[in-house]
């Protein structure tokens, strides 16, 4: 409730049980019918480092969100020496996409309880200033495919599935 955001699974989408597992916590799933699948995990404002809370530096703003993109990255990867390219949504992207006023992505190799059965994840972290950050992991085994289909409407709808209010 106080992270005030909403979900959308779109209708050719089916909802997934959640694995058990240690590594990564989230609130739902979804898997399209190409087999990816999205799941997308939230922490409120009492769930966050000090510093990203009390900061009005952006600079310090993006390290602490970076090192918290870099932790889950290397939960998933079960992997401390992968040094994940953690890139930086711009600013007023991430504010039309998802709502957020700041967000990073990266894409990882996965090798965890989180990501059995899948081989890569993208991961995407956004964050609102005094409301939380929104992890949404889109795993997958065709990156080619998944690549080639990026620009249509119903990938778009899959990736964008959540926004800050």
């Amino acid at each position: 409730k106080s992270m005030n955001f909403k979900y959308n699974i779109p209708s050719w989408c089916k909802t997934v049980p959640k694995v058990e597992q240690e590594d990564v916590s989230y609130l739902i799933a979804f898997k399209n019918t190409d087999n990816i699948e999205y799941r997308i995990s939230a922490y409120d404002k009492n769930n966050l480092p000090p510093n990203l809370l009390k900061s009005s530096d952006s600079k310090k703003i993006e390290e602490t969100l970076y090192m918290m993109t870099y932790t889950v990255a290397i939960n998933i990867a079960q992997d401390d020496t992968i040094k994940p390219n953690i890139k930086f949504f711009e600013h007023n992207e991430v504010k039309k996409e998802f709502g957020g006023d700041y967000g990073t992505t990266c894409f990882i190799k996965g090798n965890s309880d989180f990501s059995k059965g899948y081989t890569y994840i993208i991961i995407n972290s956004i964050y609102k200033k005094g409301r939380g950050v929104i992890f949404t992991f889109i795993l997958m085994n065709d990156v080619k495919k998944y690549i080639a289909d990026a620009n249509n409407e119903k990938n778009d709808s899959e990736y964008y599935c959540v926004k800050f209010n």
